[in-house]
């Protein structure tokens, strides 16, 4: 996909389920509500109800409106417009305006929200969203994927809304597309040069990091490197780490979002002190609040983002890691996502979910090697970064995207814990010698082809296989699956 500059933008803040579907509209109901307050206009739920306006241009839109219900879209969109965001003083605010809707149903907030799907010729981008309110404003955003999003049209008004969020303790800058990084250059923290040696650094980082590194770790040199640009790159990293550690200590209070997490777990669940009851149990409560619609660290997107966060936290108390390296390990995972990203993508609608677990396996199994790496040799150490990066990946190859229904629960979530313990098996392997034949980038040239080879069905479109065959089960279930036969076979024959 090629957006990918810093690591800033593979991890970053996000609000669940999906980084795209979810997490993007939130952010662009932000940017509206900050516009509309300078115009005069304090948004409330009976405001927006008489005054809003939806259009929301996807592929396939009477398809893709299940999609949007799903990821429960539009209620973000209103979090969003009603001054919710990820800061530390906003993440407050969002709680409040979370409650205030809870008593809606997604369906309802398509209809008291005017909420309409259209056509969407050119697939660039995963869909447009349009806002409106009355016949006052009227703004359209693009949503990328992975959570960063694009102006479609110059309108200074909005860009000055924009610049006016970057001094935010998580600047907003995070989530813009490259294209509206360039239009706002004179506005931003760094340069245009920055953002494009940014790029080339994660299109190329296998070349580069070999010829640049010095005397230390691979997590102390991207980070280094990202500080040279970004000031407080360092502290936006402490900041995400403080959310990681909170997604990962405890389970939300009650399941109210998700629709099939209450059959298949229990806050009783993986209550040992072992190693692996604990990533387990931190694996389950980041998924669980991913779902339920909290703010946590996309790693690199909503779907696949317990790995990351679940893996280091288990090696900080099973090797005794310190916060500092904990941290740069955060760079190594930054690097890897971004690396594969810009050379394949971390989309599960385009490549499968081998692009969002595969991707956070390789991203936490290279930053645990790093981490524990025990070698001088600086070669080594980034060839071994790079290989468990790639084992990763071979591991997973193939892996649909098939979300139950569309909601980012079944088998999201059981496949986040069911390779939690691989990162640590990767990272074994690594260690005793293991070297895999297959390069990362020759790796991710073959899964971006693997990806490319799946249908449609199996890339996040919410009517694979699972969901047909879980719908022939409850049908069959109620004793009506030879009815519906006889019925299909009539009309093809």
């Amino acid at each position: 996909m090629g957006y990918f500059w810093t690591v800033h933008q593979v991890l970053k803040p996000i609000l669940g389920p999906s980084s795209s579907h979810t997490s993007a509209p939130f952010v662009m109901g932000y940017i509206f509500h900050n516009h509309l307050v300078r115009l005069g206009f304090e948004p409330t739920i009976d405001s927006l109800e008489k005054n809003l306006r939806i259009t929301i241009l996807c592929p396939n839109p009477s398809r893709a409106m299940y999609s949007f219900i799903g990821h429960r879209s539009i209620r973000a969109l209103i979090f969003g417009l009603l001054g919710g965001y990820f800061s530390s003083d906003r993440r407050r605010i969002f709680d409040d305006v979370k409650r205030s809707l809870e008593k809606k149903k997604e369906y309802d907030l398509i209809h008291t929200f005017e909420t309409t799907f259209n056509a969407l010729e050119a697939e660039d981008v995963a869909y447009k969203l349009e806002v409106s309110y009355g016949d006052r404003t009227k703004v359209l955003f693009d949503s990328v994927g992975g959570g960063i999003i694009g102006l479609c049209i110059d309108n200074a008004d909005i860009e000055g809304v924009i610049t006016s969020l970057f001094p935010e303790s998580i600047p907003l800058w995070i989530y813009l597309s490259y294209d509206t990084l360039e239009r706002l250059e004179s506005k931003l923290p760094f340069t245009k040069k920055d953002v494009a040696l940014g790029k080339k650094f994660f299109d190329d980082a296998d070349e580069i990091i070999p010829k640049e590194i010095k005397d230390e770790t691979v997590g102390a040199y991207v980070a280094r490197r990202e500080n040279n640009i970004v000031e407080e790159s360092r502290r936006i990293a402490e900041e995400l780490w403080e959310i990681m550690y909170e997604s990962t200590s405890r389970p939300p209070d009650n399941l109210r979002y998700s629709k099939f997490l209450k059959y298949e777990i229990s806050k009783e669940m993986f209550s040992g002190n072992d190693m692996i009851s604990k990533v387990l149990r931190y694996t389950m409560n980041v998924a669980v609040r991913n779902a339920e619609m909290h703010i946590i660290v996309s790693a690199p997107t909503g779907g696949a983002s317990s790995i990351f966060p679940a893996t280091l936290r288990g090696a900080m108390e099973e090797f005794g890691i310190k916060q500092e390296e904990i941290i740069n390990g955060l760079y190594v995972g930054g690097l890897i996502g971004g690396f594969i990203g810009n050379n394949m993508s971390v989309s599960g609608s385009l490549h499968g979910c081998q692009a969002e677990i595969g991707v956070s396996l390789a991203m936490a199994a290279s930053a645990i090697v790093d981490m524990l790496a025990d070698t001088s040799n600086i070669e080594r150490r980034v060839k071994m970064v790079f290989d468990a990066a790639s084992i990763a990946l071979q591991s997973i190859q193939g892996l649909a995207c098939d979300p139950l229904m569309g909601f980012v629960e079944v088998p999201c979530v059981l496949r986040n814990l069911a390779f939690i313990g691989t990162p640590f098996v990767i990272a074994k392997m690594i260690s005793s010698g293991y070297r895999p034949v297959i390069a990362l980038r020759t790796a991710i040239r073959a899964l971006k082809k693997t990806g490319e080879l799946l249908n449609k069905a199996l890339r996040e479109s919410g009517t694979g296989p699972l969901t047909c065959m879980y719908i022939l089960a409850k049908m069959e279930e109620k004793g009506i699956e030879e009815e519906l036969i006889s019925l299909f076979e009539r009309e093809i024959y």
